[in-house]
């Protein structure tokens, strides 16, 4: 037991590490070194015709 304990505080630690280290050569360097931010409208979905309907809505 004190074992897994000691491993997952050496994996937190780790975790932390890389996160620190890119967030702060990110800054330094100012753009993303192991981390990138994606953007997506999966938040705010956009909705728009497909182009069958496009073309349906076109003959009705």
């Amino acid at each position: 037991m004190k074992k897994l304990s000691k491993l997952i505080d050496i994996l937190l630690y780790f975790i932390i590490g890389i996160t620190l280290f890119a967030g702060i050569t990110s800054v330094i360097w100012k753009k993303p070194v192991l981390f990138s931010a994606v953007r997506s409208n999966s938040m705010y979905p956009v909705f728009q015709l497909s182009s069958a309907q496009k073309a349906f809505a076109l003959f009705s």
